[in-house]
């Protein structure tokens, strides 16, 4: 599986180029979720590590869960990431490469139904802190 998202990843590229930029045009842009940690897509993590590096995919996303109830368990899904997992040989990823995000669903999360005091409230001054 990973030598085709790789393959597609290259194909993608060699149409679309990189454009080297903080704000560049939407349609240049291409991203790989990653997951809310490291533990999940371990092999899509090593790879995507060498896309940001050789410039062919934008940034990674990150989303965790709804089983995250504070910001300590949301930031730290996150901070993996940052923090890579030189026993599963993930290199770090740079905090401008990283787009962060939580699951919301509308029944059964509070982060839906108001933003104060919410998760995502409370992680706005770690992101800040990247």
């Amino acid at each position: 599986m990973m030598s085709a998202m790789d393959s597609f990843v290259r194909s993608y590229r060699s149409l679309v180029p990189f454009v080297d930029s903080p704000s560049p045009p939407a349609h240049s842009i291409l991203t790989v979720d990653l997951g809310s940690d490291l533990e999940w897509l371990v092999d899509m993590s090593k790879i995507a590590s060498s896309w940001l590096a050789n410039k062919q995919v934008n940034w990674v996303y990150a989303m965790v869960d709804d089983d995250a109830k504070t910001i300590a368990e949301a930031t730290a899904k996150w901070q993996q990431h940052l923090d890579g997992n030189s026993g599963e040989g993930v290199p770090p990823v740079q905090p401008q490469q990283l787009v962060v995000s939580l699951y919301s669903e509308p029944k059964q999360s509070n982060n839906c139904h108001t933003y104060n005091g919410t998760i995502q409230e409370g992680a706005v001054s770690w992101i800040h802190q990247k």
